[in-house]
């Protein structure tokens, strides 16, 4: 990053060089080092917004901001997250180059209900959750063993148990939790396929201690 701000046919401002700057805050935002990634995603999404070669509603500087809105969610800073989310996907519904069933697009409608999740405001979380879901299912680019499917999937049972709506709730997790073993993405021994088997014990759990 360093070697491309200083080229002269690159620079700070450049595409290329803005590209490996958002790289770097989303390998923090993995580490979970949310506090140094987000002052670099929102500097890559400002500069990107201002620049002529990008702008706004270009298709990189919108995955900016998205990623902005998932770290700040990270932080529990929700609702500054969701309002960014929200805008983000309306920007990517009405991109020519996106538009709704991207998996971009699509990947930002998934932020929405998990920060309304975050905010306690499942009623609201849960249409637009399986919405996503159906249409990550149907979609030609990801389907229904990609992994972003099973994440909205997933996401979906856990707003039913919020909801206390169990008997609805295992069904989906055990069918995750079964997809993600068997998938080549994750495997066994995965941590979100260990996650969901562990998820779907305290559903079973539950079920039996409220039938007692």
């Amino acid at each position: 990053m360093n070697a491309q701000e200083a080229n002269p046919e690159l620079g700070p401002n450049h595409p290329s060089t803005l590209a490996s700057r958002f790289s770097v805050a989303q390998i923090l935002e993995f580490l979970g080092r949310y506090e140094e990634a987000l002052p670099i995603a929102q500097a890559v999404a400002n500069t990107e917004e201002a620049s002529q070669a990008l702008g706004p509603n270009h298709p990189s500087t919108l995955a900016s901001r998205s990623l902005v809105a998932r770290v700040l969610d990270h932080l529990g800073r929700h609702e500054e997250a969701l309002l960014i989310a929200q805008a983000v996907v309306n920007a990517q519904e009405a991109s020519p180059a996106l538009g709704p069933n991207h998996p971009s697009t699509l990947a930002s409608r998934a932020l929405v209900p998990r920060v309304l999740d975050h905010l306690g405001r499942h009623e609201e979380a849960l249409p637009i959750a399986r919405a996503v879901a159906n249409t990550e299912e149907a979609s030609p680019a990801l389907g229904p063993n990609h992994p972003n499917t099973l994440a909205s999937h997933s996401l979906v049972a856990q707003i039913l148990g919020f909801l206390g709506r169990y008997e609805e709730m295992l069904p989906m997790a055990q069918a995750v939790a079964n997809a993600e073993e068997a998938g080549p993405a994750q495997g066994p021994d995965h941590p979100n396929t260990l996650g969901s088997h562990h998820h779907v014990a305290d559903i079973l759990d539950h079920l039996d201690k409220r039938s007692i």
